[in-house]
């Protein structure tokens, strides 16, 4: 029996799959500016839209750069320039069950590891960071300002690790996540046991303890996932209101 697996990119991504590919082989040096669209258009049996498509793909792949009135230069992906997940896709995953799940995992195993690794070294600079985004949590005024100021608190923590692919990859889907917990930010009895607990981690930042930095850490982000399940709870309508 014959499996026949069918390629849904489009021509423009094939064509950026084989530029790169010859990139990787040398034939086109790095630094070095690649042939015009026109020339690449007859050489691969595209249109010139086809090969724009492709430039721009290889550009965000950080295979090509980018300058207005020349031609596109050969370049290597660089760490700080790797995406991560499309902002379509995330959305997407977050409204599968086991996708949000999926995401919540990746978030736990990402900030778990930063904060064992920031706790050990207990530097100043990086208390410094989290405890000014603590501060914008503890002057939010509103449930907007307020999961913004917890937000800034996770991604001052992943941060600090100084590594641009797991920062581009943490961002990629931590907005979303957020965004959608918005609605819990409305009960405001919540608001001192979030920020009672990033207190904590930072205390245990401060004395360099990384067992009990990523134990508070993990019950914090465990708190926010069964949160977001349950949804915001409604205030009970009055009588005169269900008459």
């Amino acid at each position: 029996m014959t499996v026949t697996i069918r390629d849904n990119r489009s021509a423009g991504e094939r064509i950026a799959d084989q530029l790169a590919e010859q990139i990787k082989q040398g034939v086109y040096p790095v630094g070095e500016a690649i042939p015009s669209e026109r020339v690449l258009a007859d050489s691969f049996g595209v249109s010139r839209p086809t090969v724009h498509q492709a430039v721009l793909v290889l550009a965000r792949q950080g295979y090509l750069v980018l300058a207005d009135g020349r031609r596109p230069r050969v370049a290597l992906p660089k760490p700080e320039r790797l995406e991560g997940f499309p902002v379509e896709a995330v959305a997407a995953i977050l409204r599968q069950e086991d996708g949000h799940a999926g995401l919540e995992q990746l978030r736990q195993l990402i900030e778990l590891g930063a904060v064992r690794l920031i706790a050990r070294a207990g530097a100043l600079n990086h208390i410094g960071k989290l405890l000014m985004a603590l501060r914008e949590g503890e002057e939010a005024g509103s449930p907007e300002a307020f999961v913004a100021a917890d937000m800034s608190f996770h991604r001052a923590l992943i941060g600090c690790i100084e590594n641009p692919i797991v920062s581009n990859l943490y961002d990629s889907f931590i907005g979303e996540l957020f965004r959608r917990r918005t609605g819990l930010a409305v009960d405001r009895s919540r608001w001192p046991r979030v920020l009672g607990q990033h207190r904590d981690i930072i205390d245990a930042i401060r004395v360099r303890d990384h067992l009990s930095a990523a134990t508070i850490l993990e019950d914090h982000l465990m708190d926010a996932y069964t949160s977001s399940l349950a949804g915001p709870q409604r205030k009970p309508r009055h009588r005169e209101d269900q008459e």
